[in-house]
C-alpha cells in the first residue's frame, strides 16, 4: 500500500506541510492526471479483450466527464492544486518537477505498449494506488484547517477513484479465473513495472521535500 512508502510516513510523521503536498499534486499532474484519459484510450484501441474494453471505456467516459466538459476528472484535480496555490514554494527550482516528468516518461511508454495486456496491468495497479493515495493526503488535509477547500476537492476526486479502483480489482479477479486467453504474464510485468515507477516516483518525492 502506498501508506508504507517512506514518503507518507514522513508527512503523517511531521505537522502538516502544504507545500509538500502542493509539490506532490503538481508532480502528480504532470505525471499522471494530464494525460490520463489520452493513455487509457491507448489501451483500449490496442486491446482485443471485450471485457477489459468495457471496463476501461466506462472509466474513460467517466473521467471525461461524462460528456460535460465541466466534469472532466483532471478539471478537479486542477481546482485541487489552484486551492493550494498559497503553499506553492516562492521560488520552483526545475528539479521539482523532476519527479513528475520522470514517472510520466515511464507511463508513457507502458500504457503505449503495443501489447495491451502491459497497459491493463498499470492501470490496475494505477487505479488502486491512486485510491490508496486519495486515503492518504486525504487524512493529511484533514489534520489542518487550513485545507478545507483542498480536502473538499479531494473528496470530489476520490469518489471516483474508489469505484474505479474496485472496478479493476474485477477486472483482476477476472483475469486470475481466465481460460487463457489472456496474457497474465505481460499483465503481471505492467503490474511490477508500474510499481516500481511509483517507487521512485515516491522517492523522488522523498528527496525534494525531505533532503
Amino acid at each position: 500500500s502506498m501508506v508504507d512508502y517512506p514518503f507518507f510516513q514522513r508527512l503523517r510523521r511531521e505537522p502538516v506541510n502544504l507545500t509538500h503536498l502542493w509539490l506532490l499534486f503538481v508532480n502528480a499532474q504532470e505525471g499522471v492526471v494530464s494525460h490520463f484519459t489520452r493513455r487509457l484510450a491507448l489501451i483500449i484501441a490496442h486491446s482485443h479483450n471485450d471485457y477489459i474494453c468495457c471496463i476501461l471505456a466506462k472509466q474513460l467516459n467517466e473521467e471525461l466527464g461524462n460528456g460535460d466538459v465541466f466534469q472532466i476528472h483532471r478539471k478537479i484535480f486542477e481546482r485541487l492544486i489552484l486551492s493550494l496555490e498559497l503553499y506553492k514554494p516562492q521560488q520552483i527550482a526545475q528539479e521539482m518537477l523532476i519527479p513528475g516528468l520522470e514517472l510520466s516518461e515511464r507511463l508513457e511508454s507502458l500504457y503505449s505498449d503495443p501489447n495491451s495486456f502491459i497497459g491493463v496491468g498499470a492501470a490496475i495497479l494505477m487505479e488502486i494506488r491512486g485510491k490508496q493515495r486519495d486515503e492518504v493526503v486525504g487524512k493529511e488535509l484533514a489534520r489542518t484547517t487550513e485545507a478545507r477547500s483542498s480536502l473538499a476537492c479531494l473528496q470530489l476526486h476520490g469518489e471516483l477513484e474508489a469505484d474505479h479502483a474496485d472496478e479493476v480489482m474485477n477486472l483482476a479477479r477476472q483475469i486470475d479465473n481466465s481460460d487463457g486467453d489472456m496474457d497474465i504474464i505481460a499483465i503481471l510485468q505492467g503490474l511490477k513495472m508500474t510499481s516500481d515507477a511509483l517507487w521512485d516516483f515516491c522517492n523522488a518525492m522523498y528527496r525534494i521535500c525531505f533532503m
